[in-house]
């Protein structure tokens, strides 16, 4: 019966339900807790883990050695050459001298020489103890320019000319006035005291319908030689000036510009002149 009892009781306890479990604090916190991970802002870099910072050995060629206040030595790592300091100081006077170059062939009209000017030589022969009157063709109109005389000997003759004047022929080497060219009717004049011998005249004319446009023209070229021949000597001083000035104020790079447009300047001015004129 003691058996019988034993298992009603299990089979009662079995159908029961479950009753509550009481934890207490100290079994509590020994439990872990759930922990919500950190909110991270920013930005994300990726780095290198290759990068390393390796100090090189400064050459004494990029030294600088300067005495101090206390009057010891202190060394200066110079400042790399500064290639836009050399550009201002190179390419603004080579750039004024290009610019003017471009002005003076705008402002000149372009025009043929020997379109206005024709020359002629022209053989005779002057006697012993006599004077010599020889007219110089052409027959129209027109204005000496230059003229010249050479003979068998090699002796030679040049007119020199005066302004509204007639032109004195004199031997080469003096001042003796030994012929005359008249404008009036460009006969040529040789007097008595002459060398006798055989000649040759070579000279040069305008006709006088066209004189007064040559010599607009020759103004307009002469104004765009001595604007260039201004602007030179300007520029020549700016360059003893800025590359003094550059140096003294530690622009090494901006002297050196200077001291090389110094040298470029004149070349390109007499190039273009050169050219200007041809």
């Amino acid at each position: 019966m003691a058996g019988t009892e034993g298992e009603d009781e299990s089979t009662e306890n079995a159908m029961r339900p479950p009753q509550s479990v009481v934890i207490s604090s100290t079994e509590a916190d020994e439990i872990p807790k759930s922990v919500d991970p950190p909110l991270l802002t920013g930005t994300v870099v990726a780095a290198d883990v290759h990068a390393q910072t390796v100090s090189q050995p400064i050459a004494q060629s990029q030294l600088q050695y300067v005495m101090g206040p206390d009057g010891q030595m202190y060394a200066y790592e110079k400042a790399p050459f500064n290639w836009k300091h050399f550009c201002l100081g190179f390419f603004i006077p080579v750039g004024i001298i290009f610019a003017q170059l471009l002005l003076s062939v705008i402002l000149t009209e372009d025009y043929d020489y020997y379109d206005y000017v024709q020359n002629i030589e022209l053989e005779f022969t002057k006697y012993e103890g006599s004077a010599l009157s020889l007219s110089l063709p052409p027959s129209n109109d027109y204005v000496i320019k230059y003229c010249s005389i050479s003979g068998e000997d090699f002796e030679a003759y040049f007119c020199q000319f005066w302004d509204n004047d007639n032109i004195s022929i004199t031997k080469a080497g003096t001042s003796n006035q030994v012929g005359t060219v008249y404008k009036t009717n460009n006969t040529m004049y040789l007097e008595e005291n002459f060398p006798s011998g055989n000649y040759t005249i070579f000279y040069e004319y305008v006709d006088q319908s066209r004189y007064q446009e040559w010599i607009e023209l020759q103004e307009s070229e002469s104004v765009g030689v001595d604007m260039m021949g201004f602007v030179c000597c300007f520029l020549l001083v700016i360059n003893i000036l800025g590359s003094i000035i550059s140096f003294v104020t530690g622009r090494k790079d901006m002297g050196i510009g200077f001291l090389l447009s110094f040298i470029a300047v004149p070349i390109i001015a007499g190039l273009g002149s050169i050219a200007f004129l041809w």
